[in-house]
């Protein structure tokens, strides 16, 4: 009843951990490139571990226990600032880890597989699998007209879906953020 973390080295997959069966929800990383584990579980390869955990390529480390049943997501900002989102007394909440502290900073919409994207600006925008992107304005989630968001490095953004105007001009299908 357990699954593996595995990670492709060149020619061949290697075992980089177990957790309980359908556990991790989400697999991503973290500023310093260290594997960031998020889900369900109390341990990752034997290491406890409150529904999210780390991975430096050899070792896995636990987190701040979070303030969620279970993670959904959990990214880092481009100013090193981690955020997660998941569930938090029944409800779908999301929440920054400040050093060694959660701050649950409120409701989140309700996408399924969320994950957050950072514009170069410390904008935060929440996209589900397919169907929405969310904006935060500092103060609430605003839905926009697309349907998938993605940033460079350098801060291009690309939207896709929907019609709208996006700043002065407005977009059919794709636009540059």
């Amino acid at each position: 009843n357990f699954r593996q973390i595995v990670e492709w080295v060149g020619n061949a997959w290697v075992v980089r951990g177990t957790v309980p069966s359908n556990s991790v929800s989400d697999l991503s990383t973290d500023a310093n490139d260290r594997l960031l584990a998020t889900g369900t579980f109390t341990s990752v390869d034997g290491v406890a571990a409150a529904n999210i955990a780390t991975f430096d390529g050899a070792t896995w480390s636990s987190l701040p226990s979070a303030p969620f049943s279970s993670i959904d997501h959990a990214s880092v900002a481009n100013n090193g600032t981690m955020y997660a989102i998941g569930l938090n007394a029944g409800f779908r909440r999301w929440a920054r880890l400040d050093g060694s502290t959660w701050t649950v900073l409120g409701a989140a919409p309700l996408p399924e597989r969320p994950e957050f994207r950072y514009g170069p600006n410390g904008e935060i925008f929440l996209q589900d699998d397919s169907t929405s992107v969310h904006q935060w304005t500092g103060t609430a989630w605003t839905p926009m007209n697309g349907t998938r968001i993605a940033i460079t490095p350098s801060g291009v953004g690309l939207l896709t879906g929907g019609t709208n105007v996006l700043g002065p001009q407005p977009y059919v299908g794709v636009a540059d953020y």
